[in-house]
């Protein structure tokens, strides 16, 4: 079983920087995905979660309480945040709010008992990239899992791009120009490079659930995260840079000139 502070599995590569070989997942044995680092809260021990996520090799490192939680994703880096978000558990949410507050930039799976879209808008509200509701299916489970690394791997620069003036850091999910520095949770930040690779280009939501998402989202999801870039992006938007939205197809992201 997992415990505090300790990682379940196999040993791993401590020079490891970047995952490796994220598509082979889909058939790889668990000794073959060694390097693979989860972070785990809210979901009770005995919950068969924590076991399909350990089947799924490398290290599943766990906390119960979300001092330590914090105290853990600030210590280490972690290729994914698992969070509960049960009924008798109002915490989840709260502590991923603080992870994202912290500069904690891994991909967040939220898996929550909570029905209805409200609750599932307030998952990615609160950083989450992707959320499961229960039950839920291993196999699924692990399918979501993959697409969130393979997506947050395989859409970014691997050693950073000019864009416009805006230098992006993949590593630091940072966007650094004129001055200004943004960063973003991981989803996000592949959010505004798509935006500035495409700039001036109408983009569907249709591209964007196949480019970004794996057609694994929703209009409504797609619409809040556009709305959470905007907002971090005032900075930037003081020169000239603007996200529009077209009616009914999606977006275009344009240089006005306008310096604000």
């Amino acid at each position: 079983h997992p415990t505090s502070g300790r990682p379940v599995a196999h040993a791993v590569d401590t020079n490891h920087k970047t995952p490796r070989g994220w598509d082979s997942l889909a058939t790889s044995t668990p000794a073959e995905d060694a390097e693979l680092k989860l972070a785990v809260f809210g979901i009770a021990e005995e919950d068969p979660l924590l076991s399909t996520l350990r089947s799924m090799g490398g290290e599943v490192f766990y906390e119960s309480t979300p001092r330590q939680f914090l105290t853990l994703v600030r210590k280490r880096r972690f290729d994914l945040l698992i969070i509960g978000w049960e009924l008798n558990n109002r915490l989840g949410l709260r502590v991923l709010g603080h992870c994202r507050a912290i500069g904690a930039s891994p991909p967040a799976l939220v898996v929550t008992s909570r029905q209805g879209e409200s609750n599932i808008v307030r998952a990615f509200d609160s950083g989450a990239d992707d959320c499961i509701v229960r039950p839920w299916r291993p196999l699924e489970v692990k399918a979501r899992i993959r697409a969130l690394l393979r997506y947050t791997h395989s859409h970014v620069a691997p050693d950073g791009e000019m864009i416009h003036g805006f230098e992006f850091r993949p590593a630091a999910l940072l966007i650094k120009g004129h001055g200004i520095e943004v960063r973003l949770p991981p989803k996000e930040f592949q959010l505004a490079l798509y935006f500035f690779r495409n700039m001036g280009k109408p983009v569907s939501r249709a591209d964007l659930f196949e480019n970004l998402w794996g057609n694994q989202s929703t209009p409504r999801t797609i619409d809040q995260h556009v709305v959470r870039l905007r907002k971090k992006l005032h900075q930037i938007n003081q020169y000239g840079f603007e996200i529009q939205t077209l009616y009914r197809f999606g977006y275009i992201f344009k240089h006005t000139g306008n310096f604000k």
